[in-house]
Order: structure tokens, then sequence, then C-alpha cells
């Protein structure tokens, strides 16, 4: 019986289970993120509270969650690097609420600022301004710069906040029309100046599938990731992300696998064994005595 449930579970499960559902996909998988159990949790209970959001990439931390996003920093290098040393500016989106596209862009913000780079991470998603939470609390951001209350945006950005090496800008207040800020000039004129300032500048943006917010801003940038999380999205809409690639709506695509309970590499696949995990709402973590955040 049991092995007869755990079939049935199986047949009618329809999310994405792992990296080989995206086999026959055509676009690059440049890094996979790992999804762990919480010690004490069964497979069948989820964590209810809110997500602690924060960074948790560290120097010299050498865990199975910094290494992945180190992984990830080395792959991305290099599927950016043919495209010119100017082509800077990488757009984060997904397909689903809670896949976790945030959680990503902070974290891999911090990778590649601990190799010495300038970065600068902008949320754009100016109807959750989930990414804002990882820094300190403003009360303006890029909407005050791009409706016009303010002209410096250098004044918006936040150095360093809570003890990360990269910077941030902001949402700031919530407008009521993001989509129509999104078409002003002023969009041009900042990210031309911000790619003179910074090595890589991470724009966080909301899925696609919600909004039309991201369709607008990916023609700034030159590299679009899109985050796949395990137990999702559901495997009949990868098709039209194929069909995204094929067609180049989406220029210089790539996908990050987020939340996946086996590591791939040429010498076989591994299960994990450390602890954390994700609700509705992003990441939380969990430590038992085997594994814990230096």
């Amino acid at each position: 019986m049991p092995a007869g449930i755990m079939f049935l579970m199986q047949t009618l499960n329809h999310t994405v289970r792992g990296r080989s559902d995206l086999e026959k996909l055509s676009i690059p998988l440049i890094g996979e993120i790992p999804h762990f159990l919480s010690g004490g949790k069964k497979l069948w209970k989820r964590h209810k509270d809110n997500a602690k959001r924060q960074v948790y990439v560290k120097k010299d931390c050498r865990d199975l969650i910094n290494e992945s996003f180190r992984v990830l920093r080395t792959k991305l290098d290099y599927f950016i690097k043919p495209f010119g040393a100017d082509k800077k500016i990488i757009l984060v989106t997904s397909f689903n609420i809670g896949a976790g596209k945030s959680f990503i862009s902070a974290n891999l913000s911090e990778a590649l600022a601990l190799k010495n780079s300038r970065l600068l991470a902008i949320d754009f998603d100016m109807r959750h301004a989930s990414l804002s939470t990882f820094g300190e609390t403003q009360a303006q951001g890029l909407s005050a710069y791009l409706c016009g209350i303010e002209d410096d945006v250098a004044k918006l950005i936040q150095h360093n906040p809570k003890g990360c090496n990269f910077d941030i800008l902001p949402v700031g207040v919530l407008p009521p029309n993001p989509a129509e800020l999104l078409l002003s000039p002023k969009m041009n004129d900042m990210l031309d100046k911000l790619r003179n300032e910074y090595d890589y500048i991470i724009l966080d943006c909301p899925p696609i599938d919600i909004v039309t917010d991201t369709s607008i801003i990916k023609d700034y940038a030159d590299a679009n990731l899109f985050v796949i999380r395990v137990g999702l999205m559901d495997r009949r809409s990868l098709k039209d992300i194929e069909e995204l690639y094929q067609k180049g709506v989406f220029k210089n695509m790539a996908l990050v696998l987020n939340g996946t309970k086996y590591v791939s590499s040429r010498y076989g696949n591994f299960r994990y064994g450390y602890s954390y995990g994700y609700n509705s709402h992003g990441y939380s973590s969990y430590f038992d005595n085997k594994g814990s955040h230096k």
C-alpha cells in the first residue's frame, strides 16, 4: 500500500520535480539551489510562519547553500562573458509567485560582491517590494525617482545595508501605477548612469505570468534568469518558457532551478543533508546540530 500511494502521488504530481524535467528544454541551466527539509518537519507538513528574509551567503562559509551560489556565480560569469564587458545588467524573474526570485537575487548579489565586484540590486517589483526587505527600511526609493520626487538616484541607494557587500535600490513607497512609471524615459537615464558605476546590476522583477512590468523592463537587461521552483511550477508550463526562448522574447535567457533535493554533477546525483525550507512567502531556515551557517 505505501508503494502504491507513493506511485499515485507521483502520477498526480504535475509540478517540476527536478533537473530531469528540464532536460528536454534547449535553454541553458546555470544553477541549482538546494531545498532542505527541516530536521523535525515531515514531508507533508509545511512551515506556516512568515519567512525570515536575510542573506545567507557569507565569506569563508562553505556549507551547501553557500557553495551552490558560488557555483551559480561561476556559471553566470561564463554565461555572460561572450556578450561583452559592458553587458552587466541581469534580470531575475519567474513564472510563479513564491518561486524564490528575490531570495536568489539577494544571495546571488552577495556572492558576486564577495569577489570584489561593485554590485547594485534594484527592486523592480513595485507591487510587493520583496527585495527591499533585505535592506534597511526607507521612505523613498525607486518610485520616488521615476515619478520625479527625487532627481538624484544616488541619494536613494543604500550602501552595504545590514552588513551586505552590495548596494540596494529599494522601491520605497508602493506606487498605484507601476507599469506607467516603468515607461518613464528616466528609466533609461538611470540605468545608463548606474551601468558606469557598477560591475553588475541585478534587477529583481515580478513574475511574468502575473503583471506586464517585467515585459517592459526586459528591454534594459543584457541577460535574463528565470527561476523555476521545484514542486511549484507546473511541468506543462515548461513549453511556454521554451517558446519564449525560441522566439527570443527574452534575450540571453538562462534557468536557475530552485528547491532541488539532489545535486547533479558529472559524478552522479547526491542527496542534500542539511536543512532549510520555503513557505509561500519566500525563504525560511532551520538548523540542526549537524549543519549550521557561520
